[in-house]
């Protein structure tokens, strides 16, 4: 199947699903108090749990570093010009917190996998590739410098102490270890063949497999519509810079740094995926304009089927 028909067919699909979990919530099946609860399992369990699976059995090469460097330099680029625009609108403090972040971090870990997954299904070291970026490149980012723009321009009024503990607990919070213990036993000799690793394998390939459908739902359910007409303006600037401009800056230092083909497509598909939902997380939890961040993270996504075959077309 060409690359732009299985891309797009995934976009829509879960498109799609996102759409039936609304009508969940709508039946009152699912709740939107669940969201927590869902988007805890994903960050505790199966995310962990995919990270490892996707690292253990494959050979790093630490030229790889390269790739969540540009991530990371892309998105402060980002994030300044998003705080500009923000500025020149003259955004309330809420909003602008809101928009920054939606506008500079994006939901590579989330859709990010599920959509690599789909297009190199027969490429394992593509996924690989996709966390290196993703739990690097955008992970530390959004824990540390996300959590200050979130409390800098909320008003939840939280100490420096509370918010450097934030910071610290990506340090030793399962995604962290889950990616330091997937790297360390990817470069032992030997450690994959181990009866008791083939176990644990199995039993955390199964976890992970659960992954996708958990991130659907904590999406589905973060939704919060409003008044769309009072916003568009905002989520055309945001879906911008996240969706077309972000991508342009990871995909330009490739040419001139020889990047292989398979390094490149996935780094570029990783910077053009929408809007992290983080970003409604922490602007709800610390005073920033979650209503906002949630309109902005849900048009990212629709926005994100024509944008995303259109950058890789193009690129």
């Amino acid at each position: 199947m060409p690359f732009a028909e299985n891309l797009l067919q995934t976009i829509i699909v879960i498109i799609g699903l996102i759409g039936l979990v609304q009508y969940l919530r709508h039946r009152g099946l699912l709740l939107r108090e669940q969201a927590g609860l869902f988007a805890r399992l994903v960050t505790e369990v199966t995310l962990p749990a995919l990270i490892f699976v996707s690292l253990a059995k494959h050979h790093l090469i630490w030229r790889e570093a390269l790739l969540p460097f540009l991530m990371m330099s892309a998105e402060v680029v980002c994030l300044t010009l998003a705080w500009t625009v923000a500025s020149i609108l003259k955004l309330s403090r809420p909003q602008k917190g809101a928009f920054i972040l939606a506008s500079g971090f994006g939901t590579s870990a989330l859709l990010g996998y599920v959509i690599v997954q789909q297009v190199f299904p027969l490429k394992p070291e593509a996924l690989t590739d996709a966390v290196f970026i993703s739990e690097i490149g955008v992970g530390f980012l959004i824990f540390t410098l996300g959590v200050f723009i979130a409390r800098y321009y909320g008003a939840a009024g939280d100490s420096r102490a509370q918010a450097g503990a934030e910071i610290l607990h990506f340090f030793y919070s399962p995604i962290f270890f889950s990616l330091i213990l997937g790297v360390a036993v990817a470069s032992i000799p030997g450690a994959t063949a181990n009866p008791i690793f083939a176990v644990l394998y199995k039993f955390l390939h199964i976890l992970a497999q659960a992954n996708t459908w958990l991130v659907i739902i904590t999406i589905g359910l973060l939704l919060n519509f409003r008044s769309l007409g009072a916003v568009v303006p905002l989520v055309l600037l945001a879906g911008a810079i996240k969706l077309i401009v972000q991508p342009v800056l990871v995909f330009l230092p490739t040419e001139w740094l020889n990047v292989p083909d398979l390094w490149r497509q996935v780094l570029v598909l990783e910077a053009a995926m929408p809007a992290a939902t983080l970003s409604a997380v922490f602007a709800q939890r610390y005073g920033c304009d979650a209503g906002l961040a949630s309109v902005l993270i849900f048009s990212s996504v629709v926005l994100s089927a024509f944008t995303v075959m259109g950058v890789l077309m193009v690129l």
